[in-house]
């Protein structure tokens, strides 16, 4: 009787005074400062507490407060904000092959052709960026590579119509009637 007596009497008070006083109750985006504010219910009162997520992580006594399910949420979701905000993103296509990338609040204008040898910017980027500035650079690199080999060919073809043009006339003289020149000026006296 007695030890069931001790159990009812430790799970009323487990009911009453849990060992987590604030539960999360809702979350909004601060718009003066850009952070997530959590509101949190204390437990047995009407009362809200609205915390940042450096608030919670600067004071010891909130921690042991919150609900561990609810400090995983907030910390995964804190971290996923913290990935995206790392995140290096397209931001406007320019011409001549460049690109301006944006990182949160960081702009700044890159060429195909360093972003495609920067191995160090791919960990921040989305494969569809990476394949779209690599195809785009590629393809532009292609077009004057093609270029630079028409011009060659071009070239090259100018130079053997010329070397087969002065054979033809060489080849000429050397078939061509060959007058004698005694004859020539008897004809104009």
């Amino acid at each position: 009787m007695r030890k069931s007596f001790r159990s009812l009497a430790k799970w009323l008070v487990s009911v009453f005074n849990p060992p987590y006083q604030l539960t999360l109750s809702d979350r909004f985006v601060d718009e003066r400062s850009g952070q997530v504010v959590y509101i949190f219910k204390q437990y047995g009162l009407h009362e809200y507490v609205r915390v940042t997520y450096a608030d919670i992580v600067g004071n010891d006594d909130l921690l042991k407060a919150i609900n561990p399910v609810n400090l995983m949420d907030i910390h995964l979701e804190e971290h996923e904000r913290n990935v995206l905000s790392r995140e290096i993103k397209i931001k406007e296509i320019l011409r001549g092959g460049k690109y301006r990338l944006s990182s949160g609040e960081f702009s700044q204008e890159y060429s195909g052709e360093y972003i495609v040898n920067n191995v160090d910017m791919f960990a921040h980027m989305t494969p569809s960026d990476l394949c779209r500035i690599a195809l785009t650079t590629g393809f532009s690199r292609g077009r004057s590579v093609s270029k630079e080999i028409n011009e060659i060919l071009a070239a090259l073809k100018e130079e053997e119509k010329a070397e087969a043009l002065a054979e033809a006339e060489a080849e000429a003289l050397q078939h061509a009637p060959r007058t004698n020149v005694f004859e020539l000026r008897r004809g104009e006296k």
